[in-house]
């Protein structure tokens, strides 16, 4: 252990680098003895085949209106020219992020005791006022007419309901926000989908049965509704052959993780993925991030595979 330590060291010198990658290697033998590492470099070979589409979808009239509302207004301004914190950058690049996948999650900003200084203020007067309801201005959503407000969610909408009426396929629905999952199962609702979902608010007791129900060919489970947070990683998703990844993470792993829900051992259908992002707005930029990062990643892996190759033509 030591010898691999010291070899990894910045200061290393040669020859403990040399020995470190030995050790290394002699531990690597040891160990694969007892562990069965299964990639999906391996089954891959075993599994169907999976096809990944970039859904882009355009921003509806009321999203471009909000949205250039936001990037002109006084407080993007002031955090511009002045060197904000970035915490607050970061919030400011999350409610893009929310008007994205739907105006009603800014609806709930504004409505909220900490809308102060979020750059939405006065955007109430651009929302239909069928959507409300009563002196109180309550949210129903227009009898429906909430789902076209969205670009991504009137996409939404009619795959499910292709997918519903024209085969028998089930899909998982991602995504990083349980205010974008509320939305998801109102839909749900009110076109009488049958779903389950699982958010971090779900106990672990509960988590497999919901499984369990899904992957269930014998009940009519349609959706099922997923936070990438609280799900991402582990879940066997296999019932169902769709997925969506309703808006994109920051990091390209955590979107691989989620995708890999449905493309598992135990598939037996062709696998689609959609990953849905919004034109001319910020999630252009953070798929244009996550593909540069991968770039990175496989610069790098490249590198490692020929010193590996390298190492063992000189030995």
């Amino acid at each position: 252990k030591a010898p691999i330590i010291r070899g990894r060291e910045p200061t290393a010198t040669a020859e403990e680098k040399k020995l470190g990658s030995e050790r290394s290697g002699q531990l690597s033998a040891k160990v694969n003895q007892f562990i069965l590492r299964r990639t999906n470099a391996l089954l891959s070979n075993h599994l169907p085949p999976k096809i990944v589409e970039v859904v882009c979808c355009k921003l509806t009239p009321l999203q471009m209106t909000l949205y250039n509302h936001f990037i002109h207004s006084k407080n993007v301004k002031r955090l511009i020219s002045e060197e904000a914190k970035s915490s607050k950058v970061l919030a400011y690049i999350t409610a893009l992020k929310k008007l994205c996948n739907h105006p009603k999650l800014i609806y709930d900003t504004i409505k909220s005791s900490k809308s102060g200084g979020s750059g939405f203020d006065d955007c109430l007067r651009f929302f239909p006022p069928e959507l409300f309801q009563g002196r109180s201005g309550s949210w129903t959503g227009g009898g429906g007419m909430w789902v076209e407000l969205s670009g991504k969610m009137h996409v939404l909408a009619r795959l499910l309901g292709h997918l519903r009426l024209k085969t028998d396929d089930r899909i998982v629905l991602v995504s990083n926000y349980t205010q974008t999952l509320d939305l998801f199962a109102q839909l749900c609702r009110e076109r009488r989908y049958p779903y389950v979902r699982l958010d971090g608010s779900t106990s672990i007791n509960k988590r497999q049965k919901l499984v369990n129900q899904f992957n269930d060919l014998s009940r009519d489970e349609f959706a099922f509704l997923l936070s990438s947070k609280a799900g991402g990683c582990g879940l066997n998703l296999v019932g169902g052959n769709r997925l969506v990844l309703f808006d994109p993470d920051w990091n390209p792993a955590n979107d691989k993780q989620a995708a890999a829900r449905v493309w598992r051992d135990g598939q037996k259908k062709r696998v689609y993925i959609y990953r849905f992002l919004s034109t001319g707005t910020i999630e252009e930029k953070v798929y244009q991030r996550q593909m540069a990062k991968e770039g990175l990643q496989r610069v790098i892996q490249q590198e490692q595979a020929d010193d590996k190759m390298q190492d063992q033509g000189n030995s």
